[in-house]
């Protein structure tokens, strides 16, 4: 039944984006294969399917192209963000761990979060293309690529929220709306060792980052199976 169910989210993230790249979505300038842009369902919730577990790897991209790279005008472009995140020149790795982001819209699209968030152009790139190696400066909260996996680093733990990163953004993040969709906000946390339910209670602003926590926001209803990410290449 698993195997069963793996290989019907994998058809599903095809489909979705062949069709995706179709109707005019911004292409993708990395090389990954289609079969490493996993995780891109719409699957709204039957209540009945379990997680699914998929390997990320550097440089993988999930979900579907939606938004421009990097952050938005309102977003970091160099100034002091929350009074607190600095863009950077060289980024201290001293504290540095990493949490992924599922974005799903309310027809149950995963949509993805791109490369380049927290990163002020100009960029260059790794010999793969597929991850950015360098940028004018660094926010403490940042993406290297398109695989929604987001990167903390700072000299000490500065106990930075989703919030943080979407105010590096510049996308708007409420309990009524994610990054532009409309909707009750559904939020899933799942942390080592903890697999916490579906809750529209919790402002998605206040989830403070830790390391390998994985975090889905689905706007309007709850998705099922829910992508569940093996990070530990990262």
């Amino acid at each position: 039944m698993e195997k069963q169910l793996a290989s019907r989210i994998v058809i599903c993230a095809s489909v979705i984006l062949l069709v995706a790249g179709c109707g005019g979505a911004p292409a993708f300038t990395g090389t990954n294969s289609l079969a490493h842009q996993v995780g891109a369902g719409s699957a709204l919730d039957s209540g009945a399917s379990p997680d699914v577990r998929i390997r990320l790897v550097p440089g993988d991209a999930v979900g579907v192209n939606t938004f421009p790279d990097g952050d938005t005008s309102s977003g970091g472009q160099g100034q002091t963000i929350d009074r607190l995140l600095a863009c950077h020149g060289h980024m201290s790795e001293i504290f540095h761990i990493h949490v992924h982001l599922s974005i799903f819209d309310p027809t149950g699209t995963q949509i993805m979060v791109p490369w380049g968030v927290g990163i002020v152009a100009p960029y260059t790139f790794d010999k793969d293309n597929d991850e950015i190696v360098t940028g004018t400066c660094f926010y403490n909260l940042h993406t290297h690529d398109r695989s929604g996996v987001i990167h903390d680093e700072a000299k000490t733990d500065l106990h930075l929220t989703l919030g943080n990163f979407f105010d590096v953004w510049g996308m708007p993040l409420s309990t009524t709306g994610v990054a532009g969709y409309s909707g009750t906000v559904w939020v899933k946390i799942i942390t080592p060792g903890h697999n916490a339910p579906w809750s529209s209670t919790i402002d998605p602003r206040t989830i403070l980052l830790t390391d390998r926590e994985q975090i889905t926001l689905s706007v309007g209803q709850k998705i099922s199976p829910v992508p569940v990410y093996d990070l530990s290449r990262f």
